[in-house]
């Protein structure tokens, strides 16, 4: 495996992380409008 791989993997998860972790923020913001 080399860098230009690690450095997608990486990037890929690091992504999703983002995502979900977004989607959960916003979630919470919902619940504490209402």
């Amino acid at each position: 495996m080399n860098n230009a791989q690690k450095i997608t993997k990486i990037m890929g998860i690091t992504t999703k992380l983002l995502i979900d972790f977004y989607r959960s923020f916003t979630q919470l913001l919902q619940y504490k409008r209402y």
